[in-house]
């Protein structure tokens, strides 16, 4: 006979939320707002393993430390100003494409979309998009060599 487990219990959902998100291979991160007028109070409260494998980076480290603790480079972005819009109005929003890196997360290509969640939290889900930019900017060159040469003959 099967164990019933106590949905309720935070670590049961944190499990099962684990298991979901690593089978759709999304990056999940979680960040609380401490101070609704200060861009640095969002700090790192879960990260699936997920966000580790996409990032290259021990998520596990970063939890308990602030947005630009955690990712310095978003120093330079409006980022964290758009995840405490998110969190205030409550609405969803695509971050879109971006690259970043620094010195805890090598540079690539991420894909962002953040949500509002309870306890002032704000949810951000992201995907390694490296390869297919890659792709894209290989396509890009060959249709310009191809065009070159069409103009050329």
């Amino acid at each position: 006979m099967k164990k019933n487990f106590n949905l309720a219990d935070v670590d049961t959902m944190t499990s099962l939320i684990d298991a979901i998100f690593s089978e759709m291979n999304v990056g999940l991160i979680v960040y609380q707002v401490e101070n609704w007028n200060a861009r640095d109070s969002l700090k790192l409260v879960y990260a699936n393993k997920q966000a580790s494998k996409y990032t290259g980076s021990d998520m596990s480290r970063m939890l308990g430390k602030y947005i630009l603790e955690a990712f310095p480079a978003l120093q330079q972005t409006d980022i964290p100003e758009q995840y405490l819009e998110v969190a205030q109005t409550r609405q969803s929003r695509t971050i879109g494409a971006f690259e970043y890196g620094d010195v805890n997360v090598g540079k690539n290509y991420y894909a962002l979309k953040a949500f509002p969640m309870p306890n002032d939290c704000v949810g951000v889900l992201f995907e390694n998009i490296t390869m297919r930019k890659q792709m894209e900017e290989m396509i890009k060159q060959y249709s310009e060599q191809a065009r070159d040469k069409n103009v050329a003959a």
